[in-house]
Protein backbone atom coordinates (compact mmCIF):
# COMPACT_ATOMS: atom_id res chain seq x y z
CA UNK A 1 0.00 0.00 0.00
CA UNK A 2 1.23 3.48 -0.81
CA UNK A 3 2.13 5.81 2.02
CA UNK A 4 -0.27 8.72 1.71
CA UNK A 5 -2.77 10.38 4.04
CA UNK A 6 -6.24 8.88 4.01
CA UNK A 7 -7.81 11.59 6.12
CA UNK A 8 -7.22 14.78 8.04
CA UNK A 9 -8.69 16.96 10.77
CA UNK A 10 -7.92 20.67 10.96
CA UNK A 11 -8.43 22.69 14.14
CA UNK A 12 -7.74 26.31 15.04
CA UNK A 13 -8.90 29.09 17.32
CA UNK A 14 -10.94 32.16 16.54
CA UNK A 15 -11.71 34.86 19.08
CA UNK A 16 -10.56 32.45 21.81
CA UNK A 17 -12.91 29.68 20.64
CA UNK A 18 -11.33 26.30 19.85
CA UNK A 19 -12.66 25.34 16.44
CA UNK A 20 -12.90 22.18 14.44
CA UNK A 21 -12.56 23.52 10.90
CA UNK A 22 -13.02 20.35 8.90
CA UNK A 23 -12.68 16.59 8.72
CA UNK A 24 -11.89 14.92 5.41
CA UNK A 25 -11.57 11.26 4.53
CA UNK A 26 -10.49 9.61 1.29
CA UNK A 27 -13.50 8.18 -0.55
CA UNK A 28 -11.94 4.71 -0.48
CA UNK A 29 -11.97 4.75 3.34
CA UNK A 30 -15.37 6.31 4.02
CA UNK A 31 -17.87 4.27 5.99
CA UNK A 32 -15.23 2.33 7.91
CA UNK A 33 -15.38 4.30 11.16
CA UNK A 34 -12.06 6.05 10.62
CA UNK A 35 -13.50 9.57 10.76
CA UNK A 36 -14.95 8.80 14.17
CA UNK A 37 -11.59 7.44 15.33
CA UNK A 38 -9.89 10.65 14.17
CA UNK A 39 -12.55 12.75 15.91
CA UNK A 40 -12.14 10.81 19.15
CA UNK A 41 -8.39 11.46 19.01
CA UNK A 42 -8.96 15.18 18.46
CA UNK A 43 -11.41 15.29 21.38
CA UNK A 44 -8.98 13.47 23.68
CA UNK A 45 -6.14 15.81 22.73
CA UNK A 46 -8.37 18.84 23.31
CA UNK A 47 -9.25 17.52 26.77
CA UNK A 48 -5.57 16.88 27.51
CA UNK A 49 -4.94 20.54 26.68
CA UNK A 50 -7.56 21.54 29.24
CA UNK A 51 -10.22 22.51 26.70
CA UNK A 52 -13.80 22.00 27.80
CA UNK A 53 -15.46 22.94 24.51
CA UNK A 54 -14.75 22.46 20.83
CA UNK A 55 -16.90 24.31 18.30
CA UNK A 56 -17.73 23.67 14.68
CA UNK A 57 -20.18 24.75 12.02
CA UNK A 58 -22.00 22.24 9.84
CA UNK A 59 -25.21 22.47 7.91
CA UNK A 60 -27.99 19.96 8.50
CA UNK A 61 -27.88 19.28 4.76
CA UNK A 62 -24.38 17.80 5.18
CA UNK A 63 -25.80 14.64 6.74
CA UNK A 64 -22.60 12.53 6.80
CA UNK A 65 -20.75 15.25 8.73
CA UNK A 66 -23.76 16.13 10.88
CA UNK A 67 -24.20 12.47 11.90
CA UNK A 68 -20.48 12.09 12.60
CA UNK A 69 -20.35 15.12 14.87
CA UNK A 70 -23.54 14.11 16.64
CA UNK A 71 -22.17 10.59 17.21
CA UNK A 72 -19.03 12.16 18.70
CA UNK A 73 -21.08 14.06 21.27
CA UNK A 74 -21.40 17.47 19.66
CA UNK A 75 -24.65 19.31 20.25
CA UNK A 76 -26.46 22.18 18.59
CA UNK A 77 -25.39 25.55 20.02
CA UNK A 78 -26.91 28.05 17.61
CA UNK A 79 -27.29 29.08 14.03
CA UNK A 80 -24.44 31.57 13.78
CA UNK A 81 -21.09 32.38 15.35
CA UNK A 82 -22.83 35.16 17.29
CA UNK A 83 -24.69 32.48 19.27
CA UNK A 84 -21.44 31.08 20.66
CA UNK A 85 -19.54 32.26 23.68
CA UNK A 86 -16.32 30.93 25.21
Amino acid sequence: MDNYPIGAVVTSTFQELPLLLFVVMSAAYKGKGLSKLMMNEVIQRAKAMGLTHLYLVVTVENQPAYKLYEACGFSFAGESWADLSP
